[in-house]
C-alpha cells in the first residue's frame, strides 16, 4: 500500500517524463492537494496528461485516510525552462521591498 511519499513520488517522477522545453513560455504549471500536496512544472502541451494522471492518483487514494496537508507557498511558484526542463521557482521576496 502506497503511503503520501510514494503518491507523490509517482507523479512526481510522471511530470518530470514531461517537461521538456526550449523557453519558458512553454512551461506550465500543475498543483495538486492531498495526497500529492505539490506543484510540479511541466510543458505546456503535455499538462492534460499531467491532470490526468493528477486526477487518477487522487481518486485512487481517496478514502485510504491519513491525508495530511503541507503549508501553502507564501507566493505562489513561476515556471521556468532551465536547461531544455520545465522547473519551478518560487518567488521570494527581499527585505526593504
Amino acid at each position: 500500500m502506497r503511503d503520501e511519499c510514494g503518491w507523490r513520488r509517482e507523479f512526481r517522477d510522471f511530470a518530470e517524463a514531461r517537461n521538456a522545453c526550449t523557453r519558458a513560455e512553454e512551461c506550465s504549471i500543475v498543483a495538486a492537494d492531498c495526497p500529492l500536496n505539490l506543484a510540479v512544472a511541466v510543458s505546456w502541451g503535455r499538462a492534460d496528461e499531467v491532470v490526468a494522471k493528477r486526477d487518477a492518483l487522487t481518486r485512487a487514494a481517496a478514502g485510504r485516510g491519513g491525508c495530511s496537508s503541507s503549508p501553502g507557498l507564501d507566493y505562489p511558484p513561476t515556471a521556468s525552462c532551465v536547461d531544455g526542463r520545465c522547473e519551478l521557482r518560487e518567488m521570494t521576496l527581499h527585505s526593504g521591498w
